[in-house]
């Protein structure tokens, strides 16, 4: 994460964030890796004689977070300096999918190290409530270490143990982490033994940005089969020009048992993108995304949302400023792709989805600003058709940042990629123009 931070004033400081990171998902035996790169903002509110901007020093308290575009990103985070040492920290974060809160208090017992908990809580597709204590050392201008203990738990699995990490800049531009974990994961039925061992790699050029990180895990029962997991997750970001930008990704995750080498699970996402923003003349901006998804669930599969899938995803998306009080929005998504409930039992069916999204927004004065959308989602197949609205408000912080809030009346979100039916309701939102 790269942090650029103004003091606008004595107790409020604004910070832009390019965050990168890569989230290796523990919701289940068979592991499905979910990460994203993305830009961002933080609004960070300082309070007392002892309050500062939060620096690389805090990153364990200020963990990266999923998202999925930068429009839908939103972080608003509260840093307290109790004393010279101690300081509290409350943060918000969320995404067109996942919402959380998290709270921490650090204590730097040196210069260069610190002590931290926090307690985390997350609203996704798997939500989940975690505990983390550790510590972080900066041992020179390159090196850095940490180790923690942890604890998450989720609908589907809990997750326990020590975790011990080491970072080292090799130049400016390339940076190569490790680390390792060893714990328990258990589920309602089984407890296992977990150790995992990763390697990542982070590149940044003039125009490119390489990111790769490998993870093997075991997890070990006396009731069941060792279970062999790979992992892999790796991003590119490359500048066309200045107006265009290209984006990549390929994640890959199997799940083997060891005796029998048989597929317990597997996962893997192609996602290829271009990003049009003209630096001339940004009336319109717009983006284009072709995905590929095929998930395999485990094997202890039971109908319900944990489905089989292969498809294809493509989106099209783009905002027009019609005129300067008024912009207007649309997207288009087509998923081709074929389900099915139960690996033994059942054969992949054809499934046609279709997502169109139409919106609307008016600014009421400098400051302020209506918007509402008009979402239809149509299932070829099944004849099934969901429609409904979404309305809010923005309030624009500065002529970049926006801070949104509203209420979704339907059931679904505007990711086919990780469609949810359980998106109904408030929400908070973080606009950036970056």
């Amino acid at each position: 994460m790269m942090n650029l931070g103004f003091k606008l004033s004595g107790n409020l400081a604004i910070e832009l964030g390019l965050l990168e990171s890569i989230w290796l998902r523990a919701d289940q035996i068979g592991d499905e890796i979910d990460t994203q790169s993305s830009a961002g903002a933080r609004i960070t509110v300082l309070i007392g004689a002892n309050a500062y901007q939060p620096s690389s020093m805090l990153n364990p308290l200020l963990t990266n977070h999923r998202t999925q575009k930068l429009r839908s990103y939103w972080d608003w985070a509260l840093t307290w300096g109790l004393t010279d040492k101690v300081d509290l920290m409350g943060e918000a974060f969320g995404d067109g999918d996942n919402s959380g809160t998290r709270v921490g208090l650090g204590y730097r017992f040196r210069d260069e190290s610190l002590a931290y908990v926090n307690y985390v809580t997350e609203q996704s597709g798997v939500s989940r409530n975690g505990l983390t204590v550790g510590q972080k050392t900066q041992i020179n201008d390159r090196l850095r270490v940490y180790s923690e203990h942890r604890h998450d738990s989720s609908r589907r699995q809990n997750v326990e143990g020590d975790s011990y990490g080491i970072s080292y800049e090799f130049t400016e531009n390339w940076t190569i982490d490790a680390d390792l974990m060893d714990g328990q994961s258990s589920t309602e039925d089984q407890v296992y033994d977990r150790s995992a061992y990763s390697l990542a790699s982070r590149y940044r050029g003039n125009r490119y940005e390489l990111v790769n990180r490998y993870e093997y895990r075991t997890d070990n029962s006396t009731s069941s089969d060792e279970l062999n997991q790979w992992l892999t997750a790796n991003r590119l970001k490359l500048e066309l020009d200045v107006d265009w930008t290209l984006v990549g990704k390929i994640d890959y995750a199997i799940t083997e048992e060891n005796s029998s080498t048989a597929k317990v699970a597997e996962f893997g996402e192609i996602d290829l993108g271009f990003a049009y923003r003209p630096t001339g003349d940004n009336r319109l901006n717009a983006l284009a995304m072709y995905s590929y998804v095929y998930d395999l669930d485990p094997t202890n599969q039971f109908g319900g949302m944990y489905l089989d899938e292969r498809g294809h995803v493509l989106s099209l998306e783009a905002i027009y400023h019609l005129i300067p009080t008024v912009k207007v929005g649309a997207k288009y998504a087509l998923k081709k792709s074929e389900i099915r409930i139960n690996r033994d039992q059942s054969d992949f069916l054809d499934a046609t989805t279709q997502l169109i999204v139409g919106r609307l927004t008016v600014d009421l004065m400098k400051n302020l600003a209506v918007f509402g959308e008009y979402r239809l989602l149509e299932i070829e197949e099944l004849d099934d058709q969901k429609q409904g609205a979404l309305v809010g408000i923005d309030i624009r912080l500065t002529d970049h940042f926006g801070l949104g809030v509203g209420y979704n009346f339907t059931e679904f979100n505007d990711r086919l990629q990780t469609l949810n039916y359980e998106a109904k309701g408030w929400f908070l939102n973080f606009n950036a123009e970056i």
